[in-house]
């Protein structure tokens, strides 16, 4: 008599192996749903690290605004020398940033 497995869709011989080919299968898939479900709770988590990161960003931002408008209202320009990239880098807006990779590619 030969046995089909729902499981793996194969035909076996024996009770015995379409169980063993079975439970191997079932092993198989449990471990890669726990490692996806892992991988999305890993995902979920950096996600929201940088959607913090990046409301942090735009907060500072707003603050440098409202101190940079408020000495102009009271001084006149703002003069200053950039030392190095990353503050003009920090002028730009995030979406700015974002696309410049693709521009230099």
């Amino acid at each position: 008599m030969k046995y089909i497995s729902d499981v793996t869709g194969k035909v076996y011989e024996t009770v015995d192996a379409l169980e063993q080919e079975e439970k191997k299968v079932l092993a198989e898939r449990e471990a890669e749903e726990k490692a996806l479900a892992e991988k999305k709770a890993n995902r979920e988590a950096r996600a929201k690290e940088v959607d913090e990161a990046l409301k942090a960003a735009v907060e500072a931002q707003k603050a440098a605004n409202e101190k940079l408008a408020a000495f102009c209202k009271d001084y006149g320009p703002f003069h200053t020398s950039i030392e190095n990239a990353d503050m003009v880098l920090g002028l730009q807006s995030p979406f700015d940033r974002f696309f410049r990779h693709f521009w230099e590619l």
